[in-house]
């Protein structure tokens, strides 16, 4: 939501804990049964913005994205391609962690997020020698084939190796818990 507004109007470097309050605020009440209160994003900034500038900006935001908040993200894709090539845990959670090492990679935005998952999806199934790594029902259903996903995967592969020299290692470190089966 964050990039997406910021790509339609420009906020100086003082508004964007504003704009990321805001963006946690529209969220929150969007997923939430019982979200948050707003004087608990007040709190939350040290008493920064008042709810009245919390409140501006959210008709801000809401309008700049024409009161789209949902978009399709390389995550939803993901789980449906995984459970298409009848994908283990393991595997998923490597194409998981593949997924986070790109969100922070600005040479993946020429990627659709659906171009992305599939890429992922082939790559963990390759990592681990699935016997599936891409079928008919996976190319139909993303709408790509299998040459249309490998250079999208080569790019996710040298993520892997950048990742053990990259100073941004937090997705790293997350990956190598065992709830994510240690694939970090």
């Amino acid at each position: 939501m964050i990039d997406r507004f910021l790509q339609s109007a420009e906020v100086s470097r003082q508004k964007l804990q504003l704009v990321g309050i805001t963006a946690m605020f529209i969220a929150s009440k969007y997923e939430e049964i019982y979200p948050p209160d707003l004087r608990d994003f007040v709190y939350v900034t040290d008493k920064a913005y008042t709810k009245a500038q919390i409140l501006q900006m959210e008709g801000n935001i809401l309008k700049a994205l024409n009161f789209n908040v949902t978009v399709s993200s390389s995550y939803l894709f993901l789980q449906r391609y995984a459970k298409l090539l009848n994908m283990g845990e393991k595997a998923y959670m490597m194409a998981r962690y593949l997924l986070e090492l790109s969100l922070v990679e600005y040479g993946f935005l020429k990627y659709s997020p659906s171009n992305i998952a599939a890429s992922a999806a082939y790559l963990a199934a390759k990592i681990f020698k699935m016997k599936t790594t891409w079928n008919g029902l996976v190319a139909e259903c993303s709408k790509y084939s299998e040459t249309d996903v490998r250079s999208c995967a080569k790019k996710l592969c040298e993520l892997i190796t950048k990742g053990k020299t990259s100073s941004l290692d937090a997705v790293k470190r997350k990956f190598t818990h065992k709830n994510f089966y240690e694939v970090g």
